[in-house]
């Protein structure tokens, strides 16, 4: 593939990570664009429930850094913080997660929503302002942060990969693999409902400039055009 990708006339990246990675000659990254979900709005009192709700939202696989979540959601429990932490999505970590909450005393905490579809993950998805997304793995762009910042969710991310590149300033980052980093940041989107919504307005814009569908089919019929001229 590499031989290959040497020899064509254009190779698109989907993050300049991915590009920074791969060192392939001839390189453009083009994000992904997504469709903007139908009744988005900035008005919906999202940051104002009480306990605060926090979520993840995508497969529950190791590469995701699940545990670390659930490490915050101990200490912010032993700090007296009121919240409620849900995980949505299904996976082969389920059971070992659940046994975690279990063991940290956060059954009362977390909910295991497992995999939901359509109208369903729709709903469960309406009343979160927060997500969170503590990968250990290197994320290629983090499309999973797009949807959600499209949403106008505040996004806490793991700095690392595409992942920390799609979220930019919209959102709150922390280390890899440090759980107090990102129990400081839940603590403060909590602790500050301004904050969540000015980084709600931040996530929505950014995701309507950069990740819209129009753009990105755009770029490329302009990268295709490019390709036939020369």
């Amino acid at each position: 593939r590499r031989w290959l990708s040497r020899r064509v006339a254009a190779n698109i990246m989907i993050s300049n990570h991915l590009g920074a990675r791969l060192k392939l000659p001839r390189s453009s990254t083009i994000y992904y664009g997504i469709h903007d979900p139908p009744r988005v709005s900035m008005e919906d009192p999202l940051s104002v429930s009480n306990p605060f709700e926090i979520a993840y939202v995508g497969r529950l696989v190791p590469e995701k850094g699940l545990p670390l979540l659930l490490e915050a959601a101990g200490w912010l429990k032993e700090q007296k913080v009121a919240f409620k932490l849900s995980f949505i999505g299904g996976g082969s970590e389920q059971g070992r997660l659940e046994q975690m909450a279990q063991r940290l005393g956060l059954s009362d905490r977390v909910t295991f929503t497992g995999d939901l579809r359509g109208a369903d993950l729709e709903k469960a998805v309406s009343k979160i302002a927060v997500v969170a997304m503590p990968s250990v793995w290197e994320e290629t762009a983090g499309l999973s942060a797009i949807e959600q910042m499209m949403r106008g969710r505040v996004v806490i991310a793991a700095d690392i990969g595409g992942l920390g590149e799609v979220v930019g300033d919209a959102g709150l980052k922390f280390a890899p693999g440090d759980w107090q980093g990102l129990a400081a940041c839940i603590q403060k989107v909590i602790d500050n409902p301004s904050l969540v919504a000015s980084l709600r307005l931040a996530a929505r814009a950014r995701a309507v400039q950069l990740f819209n569908r129009h753009s990105m089919i755009q770029a490329h019929l302009s990268l295709y055009q490019e390709a036939v001229r020369n």
